[in-house]
């Protein structure tokens, strides 16, 4: 979220790591010609700037600046601080464009679809930059639109309200540069997206997900609206299924490790002396263990090999919270070169639906010795057994394809769950 692409395409804006200071990594707006690599600083180096982003038409670049030096005082310590020192900014990138903050308010400066954008003037660009007027703030975003500008804000809240767990109590923001206007429209948020068009936005809340229409909010009249759950507006994840093979990504995330400990490590001379050496060293056990729990023993070894202290492995999913549930078809299959055929179908009590396979539901005409040829659309084989493919489905709408004596006939099958509370209907 640190890039930002010039609609041109021929340039981008990046927040670029300057080095440590007593209150963290300092950070300047850059843009690069992606043509020749040119860089050319827009901030000086001697603040934290980051969340660049270009406007649709080519004309500013707006960002966000940690840098608004208005201490208050604190009421316990006799101390002063800045919890609201970030501020956004826009820089005009034309030397003959007056600032859109100081002139030609009241007018629109989108461009439609035009595809013809004005070159970057980077002579005195430093001096173009120009803070928008809104109170300085918690901001931890800003993304360009037509004719203004998203703002994510957070409250200032002590650490220990939400430690180690994601924000919700941010507020979405837009600043409109027609009328010099900011106004809320959206609180209890985690995050946003604007899509490629700026037609639409993706708001977060944790894990949970919301499509808004972005001219009907940002025009929205009355009181702001708050992100609902039972939003219509609301993003389904819940048929999103993924397949993890747990040794791969194990060995993937010691690569990892091992990659990010040479690139960030204080002293680069006194680790490119060994670290290859120990890839190769702990490699090997990484092809060894049986749990998460045991790669980080193997992960936490490694980075002992430094003798650096504050050198830690924490986190991730050490045990597993949940296992896959499966779906079951109420009915036992016979291998055979690589094919699967129903072997028998258990009925039970017709009259308990908790004790009827789903392949004997009405309408539903799977036989005994039939073949399964697939289960959503992915073939059934030696490789890839039912049972496998049925993994995550209980309680899910999935598709059967069978073949009979020729004919191929494919089946819905409605709430595949664990006990075979299932329902199936033919498609014809």
């Amino acid at each position: 979220e640190e890039i930002s692409w010039h609609p041109s395409e021929k340039w981008i804006a990046v927040s670029y790591p300057e080095g440590m200071s007593e209150g963290g990594l300092l950070t300047s707006i850059v843009i690069i010609d992606i043509r020749t690599g040119k860089k050319t600083w827009v901030t000086s180096k001697s603040a934290i700037d980051f969340s660049p982003s270009f406007d649709p038409t080519g004309r500013y670049l707006f960002y966000l600046s940690e840098r608004a030096m208005d201490p208050i005082y604190d009421k316990i310590v006799f101390d002063l601080g800045f919890p609201k020192a970030s501020k956004p900014f826009v820089v005009t990138l034309d030397k003959e464009e007056s600032s859109p903050i100081w002139n030609r308010i009241g007018t629109s400066r989108s461009k439609g679809t035009s595809t013809h954008f004005p070159d970057i003037s980077f002579e005195g660009i430093m001096n173009r930059t120009v803070p928008l007027p809104v109170d300085s703030a918690e901001f931890k975003k800003i993304e360009a639109v037509n004719d203004g500008a998203l703002l994510l804000r957070f409250p200032v809240e002590g650490v220990m309200k939400n430690a180690g767990s994601t924000r919700s109590d941010g507020e979405l923001l837009v600043f409109d540069l027609t009328t010099g206007k900011v106004k809320t429209v959206l609180t209890g948020i985690s995050g946003f997206r604007v899509s490629g068009n700026r037609g639409r936005i993706l708001t977060r809340k944790k894990d949970k997900f919301s499509i808004h229409d972005l001219d009907m909010l940002s025009k929205s009249e009355g009181e702001k609206s708050k992100w609902h759950e039972d939003d219509l507006s609301k993003l389904d994840l819940s048929r999103i299924r993924s397949e993890v093979n747990p040794r791969s990504e194990w060995k993937q995330m010691f690569l990892e490790t091992w990659c990010t400990m040479k690139e960030k490590y204080w002293k680069e001379e006194k680790i490119n002396e060994f670290w290859d050496s120990v890839k190769d060293k702990y490699l090997g056990f990484v092809n060894e263990v049986n749990s998460r729990f045991e790669l980080s023993d193997v992960l936490k070894e490694m980075q002992g090999e430094t003798g650096t202290s504050h050198s830690y492995e924490r986190g991730g999913e050490i045990y597993r919270s949940s296992y896959p549930r499966i779906g079951k078809l109420g009915a036992t299959f016979e291998h055979k070169n690589g094919r699967y055929f129903i072997k028998k179908i258990f009925c039970g009590d017709p009259s308990n639906l908790d004790e009827r396979s789903p392949l004997l539901a009405p309408g539903v005409d799977i036989r005994e010795g039939d073949e399964l040829v697939s289960i959503n659309h992915v073939g059934a084989g030696a490789e890839m057994p039912p049972g496998r493919l049925l993994e995550n489905l209980a309680d899910t709408l999935i598709e059967l394809e069978i073949k009979r004596a020729r004919k191929n006939k494919s089946i819905l099958r409605e709430d595949a769950k664990e006990r075979t509370q299932c329902n199936i209907q033919g498609l014809g």
